[in-house]
């Protein structure tokens, strides 16, 4: 990056670090205003990197010729494995980074790479103590906020990632002793009226939010996800109203989640020549819906004796959410598109997709097929247009879409061993997510593959009431989206960045 370093500097930190907190600014900035070799390799290469994805909003270097950043890519994530045997903040800043950056081709996209940087993670949150509250520790209080942050962004990482890969957290809920975020935990809030940089107090907000949002799917991942939920629900004698029972906690938090939600992240609110990432929180919690409702269409699919009216009730407020994210597909703007999105909203959008696969294949009519048929062209196409004007996770998620639809063909002959929840022959990955199909039928992608003769067990995870007293207008099954249209040296300076 030599001549560009100060170029790639300021687009970060105009763009990435509002909707991405986790450097400290003014800190950063009077170091590598000295020096540039004050910087832990890591944590130099995976800003640049960050960085070089807005290239074109740099009016410096718009006009200059972008350099390959694969070998970027490599001297920081080879650089990482080196300072990981002495490890500080700075460690863990690069770590998270270079996690965020979306890869372009196919073989980066299934996120082997990404788990095994997360474990090694979770490794370093626990040794450096980013698991601990620090508020009473004897460190500045900008180094308190920072830990804060940076806690909070290793466990978002955690939970994200078991979600849309399939696999079990690594950050337990007894190991986890951090307060929540307040604004007082972000230090900068002048605004950039750059065109083109990203709102910072939108980005403080999303950021928080995501936050609370990430805790209420750590739940979801216990109470749902986890093999011992998913035994409990394949076993319990009242089939889908048990498993109603199970979520309906889980969808009220979601409900009172989004309810809380500031005027300020509707998604028609950007301000003017701005970028926003209020987008990610969107689809984020747009998956989780979709998460929770692929369980309750598994269990009424797969189960038997279910009261009928209580199916209907699901079905529709299954297919009200994934229409609710086609729209959003269709309702983003390019502020929201060329903006920063979280590492897992590829992988998230393609989890919605196989979604409404699910809703049609297992559709109980031919008017309902062909209308859930019409919204996955509409799905894919919204994902189309995104991903052509710039939306880096818009063409992840086609990717990952596109490859596992043809190795659903290639395993439709093939059902693999029930000796082990992961198939050791999976042509794509060993994630056992349900974004992965190897059952025979592609609109029924169980996360754990079965064989011929096993009832597939519902994935993710609506009342809790005797199906007799259950209506069409029950508030929280399915009104809960009722506003979704309205959301249009050893000094601490050492210790971090050496």
């Amino acid at each position: 990056m030599e001549g560009h370093g100060p170029d790639l500097v300021s687009l970060y930190f105009r763009v990435v670090h509002p909707a991405f907190p986790i450097l400290h600014k003014e800190v950063f900035l009077e170091k590598y205003a000295r020096s540039y070799r004050e910087f832990a390799p890591p944590l130099l290469a995976a800003v640049y990197l960050s960085a070089s994805g807005y290239w074109d909003y740099s009016d410096t270097l718009v006009s200059k010729a972008k350099p390959e950043m694969q070998p970027l890519k490599k001297l920081a994530v080879d650089s990482l494995q080196h300072a990981m045997q002495r490890a500080k903040l700075s460690t863990i800043q690069a770590c998270l980074l270079i996690s965020q950056h979306h890869p372009n081709k196919l073989g980066d996209a299934f996120g082997e790479t990404d788990l095994n940087m997360t474990s090694q993670l979770v490794q370093l949150v626990h040794r450096l103590g980013l698991h601990l509250d620090a508020s009473d520790w004897d460190i500045p209080d900008w180094e308190i906020s920072l830990r804060r942050r940076l806690s909070w962004a290793c466990f978002m990482q955690d939970k994200w990632l078991a979600f849309v890969q399939g696999h079990p957290s690594f950050i337990s809920s007894e190991s986890w002793d951090v307060s929540s975020l307040t604004a007082n935990d972000f230090p900068e809030t002048e605004e950039d009226e750059t065109a083109g940089s990203s709102e910072v107090e939108k980005g403080r907000l999303v950021y928080m939010n995501m936050a609370g949002l990430t805790e209420i799917l750590s739940d979801v991942l216990i109470v749902i996800l986890s093999p011992r939920a998913q035994r409990l629900i394949l076993t319990e004698a009242r089939g889908l109203v048990s498993l109603l029972d199970r979520i309906k906690p889980l969808q009220i938090r979601l409900k009172d989640w989004f309810s809380a939600l500031p005027e300020g992240l509707k998604m028609d609110t950007a301000a003017s020549m701005k970028l926003t990432s209020v987008g990610y929180l969107r689809l984020a919690y747009l998956s989780i819906e979709a998460g929770i409702h692929r369980q309750i269409t598994l269990s009424s699919i797969h189960g038997s004796q279910h009261d009928a009216r209580l199916v209907v009730i699901c079905r529709n407020a299954a297919k009200e959410r994934f229409s609710n994210t086609v729209d959003f597909l269709k309702r983003l703007y390019a502020s929201h598109l060329a903006s920063f999105w979280y590492m897992s909203s590829a992988k998230c959008a393609a989890l919605v997709f196989y979604f409404g696969r699910l809703l049609s294949d297992s559709a109980q009519s031919t008017e309902e097929r062909n209308n859930l048929e019409d919204l996955l062209k509409a799905y894919k196409w919204a994902l189309k247009v995104n991903s052509e004007v710039g939306a880096s996770f818009a063409r992840q998620s086609i990717l990952l879409i596109q490859a596992s639809e043809e190795v659903s063909l290639l395993e439709s002959n093939r059902l693999p061993s029930m000796t082990s929840p992961i198939a050791a022959d999976d042509v794509l990955s060993h994630d056992t997510s349900p974004m992965y199909q190897p059952s025979t039928s592609r609109g029924l992608p169980p996360q754990f593959p079965l064989s011929s003769d096993q009832t597939p067990p519902a994935h993710m995870s609506l009342t809790g009431q005797n199906p007799d007293d259950v209506s069409l207008t029950d508030n929280w099954m399915c009104n809960a989206n009722a506003s979704m249209g309205s959301w249009d040296d050893e000094s601490s300076e050492g210790r971090i960045y050496a």
